[in-house]
Formats: C-alpha cells, structure tokens, sequence
C-alpha cells in the first residue's frame, strides 16, 4: 500500500496481518501522524514512512512490526520537534530511523530480536540556539547478535542498552555538548565503541549493575575537544577490557571493574589538566589478575589507580610539568611500573601529602623518573616486597617505608646534586642498596629489626649518609 498526504493535521493509521506486506507513506506539512502496525503473523514486511515539514509543529510517527522475522522499517523525519517511536519483535530485523531538523525525539524504541540491526541517524546542524535546541535518542535491543549504529550530528543526547550475547552498539557524535549515555549491556562478548569531536562532550556508562555485566566484554571510547568527560562504572565480570582516548584540554576519565583478568588496556590523554582514575576490585570483592596502562602528555595531569586483589598490574607513563600519579594497591603480588619524563613530577598517595601505599607480600614498585625536581613517597607492609627506584636528574626525592621481613629497596640518584633519600625498614633481614652521585646529596636509612643490610655508595662532595640499625620498635 502507498499514500501520499500534502496538508497539515492529517492522520493515517493502518494495521497490516499477513506476509510480505509493504507499507509506504509520505506526508508533507506540519502536526501530520502516522501510526501502522503489522502483527506476528507478517513475515518479512516493510514500512517506508516520510515525513516533512519546516515551521516546527513536529510530526509523529509510530511503527509496531510485532514478531514477525525479517521486518524493515525505514522512517525519515525532516524538520523540527518531530517524535518517532518503533518497536520491532522479529528476528534478522532492520530498523533505520533518520531524523533532521532541531528538536527532534526518538522516544523509548525497542527491538526484542536476535541478529537484528538498528541505524539511527540525528542532524542538528541547523539550530538557533546551539547548546539548547537538543535532539534525542533512547533505543534499547533484547537478543542476541544485534547491532546499533548511532550517529548525531550538532548538539544531542542518546540512551542506548542491549541485553544478551555478541550484541555491538557503535556511536559516533560530531559536535559541542553531546552526552551517551549507555544504560549498559548485559551479557557476554558485547561491544560498545565511542566516538565523539567536539567540546564538552560526555560517555556516561552505567546502571543499577554496571555499565557492562557480563564476561570478555569491550569498551573503546575515543574523544577529540575540551572537557570531555568519561564514566564508566563499571564493567562488572571477567575478562573486560577498557581502551580510551582523550585529546584535549581538562579531560577527565573514570573506570571502575569488579571481577578478574579485566583490564584497561590503555587510557591515552593528550592535554594539559587531565585527570584519569581507575577502581579494579573492592574491599568485598577482590580482583585478581586485572592491569592498567595509562600515558598521559600534557601538564597538570593525575592519575589514581586503586586496586584490591591478586596479581595485578599498573603501567603509568607521564610526560609534562607538574603531574602526579597517586596509587593504592591491596594485595599480593601486585606491581606498579612508574615513568615520569617532566619536572616537578611526583608518585604519592590517595590524599595530599600522603605515601602510594602497597598492602601485601611479594608486591613491587618500580620508578623511573628523568626530570627535576621528581618525588617518590611510597608505603609498603608485608613480606617480600621490592622497590626499585631510578631518578636521573637533580633535586630527587625519595622517601620510602617498608614494614615487614624480607624486603628490598634498590635507589639510585644520578641527578650530581641535591637528590634526597629517606628510607624506613622495620622488620627482619630486609636489604638496602643506595647509589648517588653528584654533590650535596643526602641518604638517611633506618633499619629496626634482626639481620637486616644496608650499602649506600656516594660519589662527589658535601654529601652525607646515616645509617642507624638497632632492634624493632
């Protein structure tokens, strides 16, 4: 069946119960309605609906294909303060809905269908009143294999979710001040990727559970502008990866994973002012086996991981002014791997003036830091831990605390000048070795305990090394 209707307030509506059925409407004008429906009974049926108008009284549209496999529904919406809502229950489905103009509205869709794809598609370029004249989508997938492909141009928010398995949303928006907001993707092997360009612009992942539940899931989110914003809290299961990308100015990361073998793969921001913190287990739900690799370029930046469990891993590479990596690791056998490349660089703990901390036996730090003025303050308690500290130029600072047996500390200060080093062991049979070279520089060790050893060498003038071991206390 095809119509055509040129006129304002005109209402069309059709139920269709069959096979192969096409529904093809266009209207031209403005407050015209069209609402059509096929019935579980219609395999393979079509909807073709246009709709056009220009002084923004929006149109509506409502299409219901209701169970029948292979349904297509093609909806195109042009003009302003348009509303389109669709539902789909079918398997092998399509569904694409197009709208241009300001003010547009996809409102709450669904498709209840497996290996079924959804493209949605919002232009906004034409607003006044940038900022406030926003289009929206909510669309949410129940099945298995779906796919859905947003895409949102000028100034807009979506709502996205699927529930089930190898289910992929990839969205993509082009301009200042839009949101996702992913209400999640329950089960395993599912994908969201993101990408927005623009200023002020926002991934918000989450739900009552998470914004992924589930095993072997993947988010990738990449953000080109000022401010952007990323929460994703969290990905809830084993074997999650995180991969993100930020390029710009005062950007701000948050992830949280609770599970093991999950992994932020790498967390990349370019600009001055960024700001990244990463959760990996919890006090009541310990991780095991879980990593974290972050690179930031730019000054002014923070990191702050905190992790709770076995076997985990932080790699941070740091390269402006003025940066500071902040750590909390709870556990055994975790390591943090630090690279700092600028000045006034600085490793510590989750509260200002405080040490990084490492609970747990068989834990190790390693720092390297190549610039002036660089600072390590680091806390360890338990047995077997190590830290291996480099800092290569002038005005390094060292402070470390280990309390426990069989620790290590390896520090070496090649600044030539002015580096500081003051180590704390308490405990038994624990091993310092200390190297500066230059003038000026100063050691202070103090071991408390039985068998513990301590070598520091010096090399230049007006340095000084104290070395006091006596029994705990």
């Amino acid at each position: 069946m095809t119509l055509t209707q040129t006129g304002n307030n005109n209402i069309f509506g059709l139920s269709q119960d069959g096979t192969k059925n096409t529904l093809t409407v266009t209207q031209g004008g403005n407050a015209n309605e069209v609402h059509a429906s096929q019935d579980g009974n219609t395999s393979n049926g079509t909807f073709t609906i246009t709709q056009s108008q220009s002084n923004g009284r929006g149109n509506l549209a409502n299409a219901s294909q209701q169970g029948g496999d292979g349904s297509t529904t093609t909806l195109t919406q042009t003009g302003a303060s348009n509303w389109s809502t669709t539902t789909q229950s079918g398997n092998s489905s399509t569904l694409t809905l197009t709208q241009s103009g300001t003010s547009n509205t996809i409102t709450p869709s669904t498709q209840t269908a497996s290996n079924s794809a959804v493209t949605l598609s919002q232009n906004n370029t034409s607003e006044a009143f940038p900022g406030f004249e926003y289009n929206m989508a909510s669309f949410s997938q129940a099945g298995t294999g779906d796919h859905i492909n947003l895409t949102q141009v000028g100034a807009s928010s979506a709502h996205v979710s699927q529930s089930g398995t190898n289910n992929t949303i990839t969205s993509t928006q082009i301009g200042e001040a839009h949101n996702l907001n992913s209400f999640g993707q329950v089960g395993d092997n599912n994908a969201l990727t993101n990408t927005q360009t623009g200023s002020s612009n926002t991934l918000w992942a989450t739900n009552f559970a998470g914004a992924q539940v589930g095993n072997n899931n993947t988010i990738s989110n990449t953000q080109v502008g000022d401010n952007g914003t990323v929460f994703l809290d969290g990905q809830i299961g084993n074997g999650n990866t995180i991969t993100s990308l930020q390029n710009g100015n005062n950007a701000s990361a948050s992830f949280g994973q609770s599970g093991n073998s999950n992994a932020v793969l790498w967390s990349n921001q370019f600009g001055s002012g960024d700001t990244v913190s990463i959760t990996q287990g919890t006090s009541q739900v310990a991780s095991a086996g879980s990593t974290v690799g972050s690179n930031q370029f730019g000054d002014n930046a923070n990191l702050t991981v905190v992790q709770t469990g076995l076997n985990q891993s932080v790699t941070s590479s740091q390269n402006g002014i003025n940066e500071t990596a902040n750590l909390s690791q709870s556990g055994s056998a975790n390591s943090f791997t630090n690279n700092q490349y600028g000045p006034s660089n600085t490793v510590g703990g989750l509260t200002a003036g405080s040490a990084a901390i490492q609970n747990g036996t068989g834990n190790t730090v390693t720092n390297n830091q190549y610039a002036l003025n660089d600072s390590l303050y680091l806390s360890q308690t338990g047995s077997g831990n190590t830290l291996v500290n480099n800092q290569a130029v002038a005005n390094a600072t060292l402070t470390a605390v280990q309390t426990g047996n069989n620790n290590y500390i390896s520090s070496t200060q090649n600044g030539f000048m002015l580096a500081s080093a003051t180590i704390t062991q308490s405990g038994d049979k624990n091993l310092v070795f200390g190297t500066q070279t230059g003038g000026n520089n100063t050691a202070v060790v103090g071991q408390y305990g039985n068998g513990n050893s301590a070598t520091y060498y010096q090399n230049g003038a007006g340095n000084t090394v104290r070395i006091t071991q006596g029994v705990a206390h």
